[in-house]
C-alpha cells in the first residue's frame, strides 16, 4: 500500500514542478508584454492617435472580475447565467 502522506520525496518533487511553471507563466507574461508594446510603437510610428490612446488605456486598465450571483425576489441565491439574466 502506498503512503498517502507527504513524504520530503513529494513535496521536493512538488516544489520544482511549482518553480517550473512559475518559470513558464513568467516567461508567457513577458513575452506579452513585449508584444503589446510592439503594438503601441507601431501605432504611434503610423501616427494613429485614437488607437494608440484607447490601446494604452485598455492596458493600464485593472483587472476587474464579474459577478453573475444575484438575490431572487424569494431571496434565494442564483448561480446560473441564463437565470440571472432574465
Amino acid at each position: 500500500m502506498q503512503q498517502q502522506r507527504g513524504t520530503r520525496n513529494k513535496v521536493l518533487r512538488y516544489q520544482e514542478k511549482r518553480r517550473e511553471e512559475k518559470k513558464i507563466h513568467k516567461k508567457r507574461k513577458r513575452e506579452w508584454e513585449k508584444k503589446q508594446l510592439e503594438e503601441l510603437q507601431d501605432l504611434y510610428c503610423t501616427r494613429e492617435a485614437r488607437k494608440l490612446y484607447s490601446k494604452v488605456k485598455e492596458t493600464k486598465k485593472e483587472f476587474q472580475p464579474r459577478v453573475n450571483i444575484c438575490k431572487a425576489k424569494e431571496g434565494l441565491i442564483i448561480c446560473d447565467q441564463n437565470e440571472v439574466l432574465t
